[in-house]
């Protein structure tokens, strides 16, 4: 489609043939009327992650877990009307102190200076808190250099689920001992999907 805004048509494109690949990971890239793919990466950083089927009444429980004994739980959702009420129930249970919220509705120069604290707390070489819930929606899985020992997060398309991930261990740090492992929970999901 990209090329065809260029004014190419299929026939004039070289190196069709790649297009039917099945490889994964995969970057698909034109240079003009060519098509290139590449299908190796730099693997040295690779991590495994255990990707976890989540209940709505088990959300509690998980957290409440993720913080026994020390740990930063991470919790993205899809709307901000439910990452406020996620975080006011958290704040209920665990202290206001304890939950951070972070959406895309507060007002640039606020959400700017939440960004920031973010970053003092769990951002690279930091002192990290012994215990912390924070919760967020789509901004806090673009552009913020954040690590989570443990990520709860909604349902959504893969992607975004892809960028979540890329928030959880993200640095080389000693760890609480549960969290050795990545753990990344999923909510939202029908028994009908296989992970």
């Amino acid at each position: 489609s990209y090329m065809s805004g260029m004014g190419l048509k299929w026939r004039d494109i070289e190196n069709t043939d790649q297009l039917k690949t099945d490889a994964y990971p995969l970057i698909t890239y034109n240079d003009g009327s060519e098509i290139h793919q590449v299908t190796t990466f730099n693997k040295q950083n690779i991590k495994d992650i255990h990707i976890i089927r989540l209940q709505e009444e088990q959300l509690l429980g998980t957290v409440k877990d993720g913080l026994e004994g020390g740990g930063v739980v991470g919790i993205i959702v899809n709307t901000v009307r439910r990452s406020q009420e996620l975080a006011r129930n958290f704040s209920e249970i665990f202290g206001d102190d304890m939950v951070e919220l972070l959406h895309s509705s507060f007002i640039a120069t606020e959400r700017i200076q939440k960004e920031k604290e973010l970053l003092q707390q769990i951002g690279k070489n930091v002192e990290r808190p012994h215990k912390k819930v924070i919760i967020g929606t789509q901004v806090i899985e673009q552009s913020l250099d954040i690590d989570f020992d443990v990520m709860i997060s909604d349902l959504a398309p893969m992607d975004l689920l892809i960028q979540r991930i890329g928030r959880l261990h993200r640095h080389q740090i000693e760890r609480p001992q549960k969290h050795e492992i990545a753990r990344f929970y999923v909510l939202g999901t029908s028994e009908e999907l296989d992970f």
